[in-house]
């Protein structure tokens, strides 16, 4: 059955040494998930065919946030950081729905705001997805 994503929850280590693992839900407006691979040209002289060769596929996130000075903090915490643990419920975290859970590499941490009038102040992370687990949420 579709979802909205309105009920979608995201963890995310804060950095920290030990640091934990913190809800950061209440900042996000948006989470998009990419997934790239690259073709490049293996052609060799003489073939009557142009040969294209795939290379390494690269998950990630891209989270928007609504910029408050929260947020900002949380941001600074993790950038250029590696191996930070994530967890992120699509639909929720209720007993039984999907769970997906890893790490990842802070890729890129836009933690200055721009100041745009005509609409609310976002800012963006881009996470690299290192691992990613399959489950569900139990009691």
């Amino acid at each position: 059955m579709p979802i909205s994503g309105k009920d979608a929850i995201f963890k995310l280590h804060n950095g920290g040494t030990p640091g934990s693992i913190t809800d950061i839900s209440e900042y996000i407006r948006s989470i998009e998930t990419n997934n790239e691979s690259e073709e490049i040209d293996g052609t060799t002289l003489r073939k009557p065919k142009r040969v294209r060769v795939s290379t390494f596929e690269a998950d990630s996130f891209t989270i928007t946030f609504a910029w408050s000075p929260a947020a900002s903090a949380f941001i600074r915490g993790i950038k250029g950081k590696q191996n930070l643990a994530y967890e992120y419920g699509p639909e929720g975290d209720e007993v039984g729905m999907e769970k997906i859970e890893g790490t990842v590499n802070v890729l890129r941490a836009q933690d200055i705001p721009p100041a745009n009038p005509d609409n609310l102040t976002e800012v963006t992370v881009e996470l690299s997805i290192n691992t990613a687990t399959f489950d569900t949420y139990a009691a």
